[in-house]
């Protein structure tokens, strides 16, 4: 996959990259508070999003809003300079980014969305025709991007669950779901099955078959298969006496994100990435073309992983190892150390998130 999806994104620039790619895996290995090189109105109105999004870490996707976040930003900077000069790039920029934040939040409108934008126009010290009109522009380019983005997903877990429970011997190598998942985690995963629709790619299966259709699973039975099978046999169980405390540091920085960081998405790694790596000098406009551009490939590419995931509904351990397969035998009271996300296994999330901040 990280092979794959890098060859659409040549040509960005091998130093920007390199040093995006080094302040990722900053963030993600030491308990560090980023030092922002610059700070403007966009990233203020990221951190808001950022702080939003993790205390409750549920529907919808941070990786949905976080594009329409973006884009909303630099379509209300290309509205204004359509239109003239008759109000500031920093006051459409807070009008578009209030409006899309307080539609996903609107119970945090009033008590933080809000204020913070009061104390932003204050400090602009616009008159009242600039924040007039600069309110119908940012206002009106947020609201276009909502209306696009809207899912109809209400029934999408029932029926989901109801379909991999009908049997309860599944296939061999399908995903099926569990009953034990805390409910807010299968909200989480199974809601935003509605929001996956791509900004940029036209016919994400169409992509999938020009583009990436040597991505399949392993077969099963296979040698492959029964390589993986037995290297995660043990270390991957919960009750493995041979687990270290460096194995289980490192397990805790894959299943864990917010392990020893305040950050807790890669979607805000990523902005995050480029808010320490900017020159302070940027102007607002890069600097909104720059967040929209990584958004915007993130969420493509998770679009993308959701289609290639959903198709093939591989198993995950905690359903291999309890059912065993034609090379093994069943291990009825193998437990996995960290809890499976409701998902299914192929392709990589972790991996896809990664490939795809480094590439952009």
């Amino acid at each position: 996959m990280k092979y794959t999806m890098a060859k659409h994104y040549e040509g960005r620039g091998l130093q920007i990259r390199a040093t995006l790619v080094m302040t990722l895996m900053t963030l993600v290995l030491r308990p560090v508070v980023v030092t922002a090189a610059i700070d403007n109105v966009a990233f203020q109105w990221t951190n808001l999003l950022n702080s939003l999004f993790c205390p409750i870490r549920q529907s919808p996707f941070t990786s949905s809003i976080q594009p329409q976040l973006h884009l909303a930003q630099w379509h209300a900077l290309l509205a204004l300079r359509s239109t003239g000069d008759c109000t500031t790039e920093e006051a459409v920029v807070a009008y578009a980014s209030h409006k899309i934040l307080s539609h996903y939040y609107s119970a945090s409108q009033d008590v933080v969305i809000s204020p913070f934008l009061d104390r932003q126009l204050r400090a602009m010290k616009l008159t009242t025709r600039q924040k007039k009109l600069a309110k119908r522009l940012g206002e009106a380019v947020a609201v276009s991007l909502i209306l696009k983005r809207s899912p109809a997903n209400e029934f999408a877990l029932g029926a989901v669950k109801d379909a991999l429970n009908a049997n309860p011997h599944p296939a061999v190598g399908v995903f099926r779901y569990f009953n034990d998942t805390p409910p807010d985690q299968t909200n989480f995963m199974f809601d935003n099955l509605g929001f996956e629709k791509p900004f940029i790619i036209p016919d994400m299966l169409k992509f999938v078959k020009d583009h990436l259709s040597d991505l399949k699973p392993m077969e099963i039975p296979s040698k492959e298969w029964d390589d993986n099978w037995k290297g995660l046999k043990d270390i991957g169980r919960e009750d493995w006496p041979g687990r270290t405390p460096e194995i289980n540091l490192i397990a805790a920085l894959i299943a864990c994100f917010r392990v020893n960081t305040t950050i807790c998405s890669r979607e805000q790694v990523a902005t995050a990435s480029a808010q320490s790596a900017l020159p302070s000098a940027t102007s607002l406009y890069d600097t909104v073309v720059l967040l929209a551009k990584i958004s915007v490939s993130i969420y493509d590419a998770e679009a993308v992983h959701i289609v290639i995931k959903y198709g093939y509904w591989f198993w995950r351990p905690i359903h291999a190892y309890p059912a065993g397969d034609p090379q093994h035998k069943p291990i009825p009271t193998w437990k996995p150390y960290f809890p499976t996300p409701v998902e299914p296994e192929y392709p990589s999330g972790t991996v896809t998130a990664v490939s795809r901040e480094a590439c952009t």
